[in-house]
């Protein structure tokens, strides 16, 4: 697992990450500390998760390196990625014959830079958006009227494209020269 995105009950109520110092130590039930919050949280620990809660189950959307069937990490079918492994594969056989003295100090150089070239080109590729989600951060980016609790909600209707209707038959300047 790369990274947690959102954590919700199967009865999709939100869950929160904690971010208090003795959340493995509290429970909301029977909770004697006035400040306890009511709010469904959890923590990661060591690749655990403990919740608030003592009994439940909780769905999560996450974000992960994909495996095969033994758990190694499998390298995308893109001709970049490729590139990136080719790479850095070159300048680790070509550090070792630098070592060994059969190649100059100029051509590691190449290599080394030929290697961070790609890896940095593999490592950029999968943050630039498709269309898709550029569409959505455009509608993002373009609301009159925010959302305070999309939460619990998941954040289903920030991305969707808002509408706000003005319900009068009359537009603003002809509403401000009927006022004169």
């Amino acid at each position: 697992m790369i990274r947690i995105i959102q954590t919700q009950t199967c009865e999709g109520a939100p869950v929160r990450y904690s971010t208090d110092s003795f959340h493995y130590a509290s429970h909301v039930e029977g909770c004697r500390d006035l400040t306890c919050s009511g709010d469904l949280t959890y923590k990661l620990n060591n690749n655990y998760i403990f919740t608030n809660f003592k009994e439940g189950k909780i769905r999560m959307a996450y974000l992960a390196f994909p495996t095969d069937e033994r758990g190694y990490p499998m390298v995308p079918d893109d001709e970049v990625f490729k590139q990136a492994a080719t790479a850095y594969v070159a300048e680790r056989i070509g550090f070792r014959l630098l070592m060994r003295s059969k190649i100059q100090a100029g051509a590691y150089q190449l290599l080394k830079q030929e290697r961070d070239w790609y890896v940095a080109r593999a490592t950029t590729k999968p943050l630039i958006p498709n269309r898709d989600k550029i569409e959505s951060i455009k509608n993002q980016f373009r609301r009159i009227v925010s959302f305070e609790n999309e939460h619990p909600g998941g954040y289903k209707s920030t991305s969707v494209m808002q509408t706000i209707r003005n319900h009068s038959n009359l537009s603003r300047n002809s509403s401000y020269r009927n006022r004169r």
